[in-house]
């Protein structure tokens, strides 16, 4: 017995399901490429600690507003988070607290002073916690968080920042935020 011939028309479809198929999967897996690049992680040693910083474009420990636009605290727990993991490299108990500041050397670069949000106006979240007002913590020289961390731990914090909507919009039509995370071992 013969085997059995595909016709012309048999054979156009098979090449072109063939070729659909595997540009489809080039596509889904350029597209997942795409997506984990746009994403970096720049970790940074430290004496007790190890920082790795998760947010696009590798902007390290510096976080800025998500828009200059005022928000209500439920618009502002929606933007896109700032994401941070911190490790304790030792194997001892290690405390430590998270500053969030006023990134003075990159206002002076870009050499926008006069167009910084007022600190009153801005509002954080840190872990899906209650928001508050960046002027609530300036007493603790701006610690929004602090902790023990054991031997080895690591925790992992999500930081959001909005314009409160007590701001006005004539207020922050050309202003901005230029913030830096500090984490500091606390001895």
């Amino acid at each position: 017995m013969e085997p059995k011939r595909l016709s012309t028309s048999q054979l156009f479809s098979l090449v072109f399901c063939t070729l659909g198929v595997t540009f489809i999967f080039i596509g889904v897996v350029y597209g997942y490429l795409s997506d984990f690049a746009s994403h970096s992680v720049d970790t940074v040693p430290m004496a007790s600690f190890e920082v790795s910083y998760d947010v696009p474009k590798g902007q390290g420990d510096t976080i800025q507003l998500p828009t200059n636009i005022p928000l209500s605290d439920e618009e502002g727990l929606k933007t896109d988070y700032y994401q941070f993991t911190i490790k304790n490299t030792t194997s001892s108990t290690k405390t430590y607290r998270v500053r969030l500041v006023s990134d003075a050397s990159m206002v002076r670069a870009d050499g926008c002073e006069d167009n910084q949000v007022p600190l009153p106006y801005i509002r954080y979240n840190v872990n899906d916690g209650t928001p508050l007002y960046l002027r609530e913590v300036a007493r603790t020289d701006y610690t929004i968080s602090s902790g023990e961390l054991a031997p080895y731990e690591r925790r992992t914090y999500q930081i959001h920042l909005w314009i409160s909507s007590e701001a006005s919009q004539a207020l922050t039509v050309t202003e901005h935020f230029h913030g830096q995370i500090i984490i500091e071992e606390v001895a």
